[in-house]
């Protein structure tokens, strides 16, 4: 099961230490509008993953880029989670997920043709007799 586990990162915001540093802006009247990213990973079954979206970064670079149609960012669901914030572009995301499905796909199909190898052993004619005579030697023996 580990081994089916498609690991990317994620991006993560506090929203309620976002909400507190909001309130105090406005009391001091700073204006400080990007948020505090911390970059992590996750790790779920990519059989589970369900769409995406793009998406930006929480920074005012990164809003600029977006208003001009380049997305430096996805949301990606999968069917056991909920949304995550992804910094990298839904066509890296796409690539990154399929090369991992095809990767794992190919080891559990070799695997697997391992398990159902049928051997084949050639016998001379001799090898059959002595076979047969044997058989016929335990037949009469009982």
């Amino acid at each position: 099961m580990i081994k089916e586990l498609f690991k990317f990162p994620i991006v993560m915001i506090d929203g309620d230490n976002e909400e507190k540093k909001l309130e105090e802006n406005e009391l001091t009247g700073r204006k400080e509008s990007d948020y505090d990213m911390i970059f992590g990973e996750a790790e779920y079954p990519y059989f589970d993953f369900v769409g995406i979206e793009d998406r930006w970064l929480p920074s005012t670079d990164s809003l600029h880029k977006a208003m001009d149609g380049k997305f430096d960012a996805c949301i990606v669901k999968f069917a056991s989670v909920g949304q995550l914030l992804v910094p990298w572009t839904k066509k890296k995301f796409k690539a990154e997920i399929a090369k991992f499905a095809e990767q794992y796909e190919t080891e559990k199909s070799a695997k697997e043709s391992d398990k159902r190898e049928i051997r084949v052993i050639t016998l001379t004619p001799h090898q059959l007799e002595g076979i047969m005579d044997n058989q016929q030697k335990t037949k009469e023996d009982e």
